[in-house]
């Protein structure tokens, strides 16, 4: 089974490598609440609605799970949102850590391209479909089917991919529109991937904001 940061990156691609467009951040910050998620579920962290603090800190047997817990403070009253904020400063490499670890599982394969002999572009296209398939499947059968009872992967996985516009990959418009309180309804189980959510919106509308100025 991916990592769920894998799951996130991979959401974002499409079959040449190239990611789908989001908002600036979103993605990085996607993937960190995914990292901190994944280490909730491992034990290492421990959390309520508001606070959190790292329980363990030995090796994970992961590469960029061991990094995210060397970047949590160790502080009384540490919130999610500053734990999440220490993560994410480092989200480019943690997608980077997801784009290599997929490659090495076969599931995309690394693709330098180069003009004039010089390195231009380093792309991931898929080599495997079949994981992202199934995650989009997945994804789709829990929300197009209330009787579906999502377990916590899935539920922030549904959380992740829709505050960072990844949705958009599995449904239409109509759809998204369609099944929007179900969307909702299944994102909010879970109170860290709430907090992921919320400050990938405060990012989105800060850009939105910045974009809105008069330029003088």
């Amino acid at each position: 089974m991916l990592k769920l940061s894998e799951e996130i990156v991979l959401m974002a691609l499409d079959e040449n490598g190239s990611f789908a467009p989001m908002t600036e951040g979103s993605l990085e910050i996607a993937v960190a609440g995914a990292l901190l998620i994944e280490l909730s579920f491992m034990g290492r962290l421990d959390s309520d609605s508001v606070n959190m603090r790292v329980s363990d800190r030995s090796d994970t047997g992961s590469l960029a799970l061991n990094k995210a817990l060397e970047l949590i403070p160790s502080e009384q009253n540490l919130t999610i949102k500053k734990a999440l904020a220490a993560v994410a400063q480092e989200g480019e490499e943690f997608v980077h850590l997801a784009l290599e670890s997929l490659t090495v599982k076969g599931v995309l394969r690394k693709v330098d391209e180069k003009f004039l002999w010089v390195l231009s572009e380093r792309r991931y296209p898929v080599f495997d479909n079949r994981p992202a398939m199934e995650v989009r499947e997945r994804i789709r059968r829990i929300i197009s089917d209330e009787s579906e009872i999502p377990t916590p992967h899935d539920i922030v996985i549904v959380a992740l991919a829709d505050c960072c516009q990844l949705l958009t990959t599995v449904f239409q418009p109509e759809e998204l529109q369609k099944f929007r309180e179900r969307i909702n309804a299944v994102s909010h189980m879970d109170f860290i991937a709430r907090e992921v959510c919320r400050e990938a919106q405060e990012v989105r509308q800060a850009i939105l904001k910045a974009i809105e100025l008069p330029n003088y």
